[in-house]
């Protein structure tokens, strides 16, 4: 852990993500089945055929979900097509922000 953090810091943000995981899961999940219906990750929630997630928390499904909104994001805008998968939670977080979801961590 960097110098600066109070002892504990990472694991009281890991909390607050799990904690508020699940909201932005289901919200992100509604983007994708409103606006990109093809996408692989429904196929993968929803259909006994789809691929399974492999995720042991809500917290690694939506990060595994986010990568699929980025990919639909980076069809509809183009200042997106520089995002890489290292920048998928930042776009996650302006996702939310503008759909007025709490801070992740």
């Amino acid at each position: 852990m960097r110098r600066g953090y109070p002892p504990g810091a990472a694991f009281n943000a890991g909390k607050a993500f799990e904690g508020n995981a699940p909201e932005w899961l289901a919200g992100v999940e509604r983007e994708l089945a409103q606006q990109d219906s093809q996408s692989p990750w429904l196929d993968a929630i929803a259909t006994p055929g789809g691929e399974p997630i492999q995720a042991t928390s809500c917290g690694r499904a939506l990060l595994q979900a986010c990568m699929h909104l980025l990919a639909w994001g980076k069809t509809r805008w183009d200042e997106l097509a520089r995002y890489g998968l290292n920048e998928r939670l930042r776009f996650l977080w302006q996702w939310g922000a503008k759909r007025g979801y709490a801070r992740l961590v």
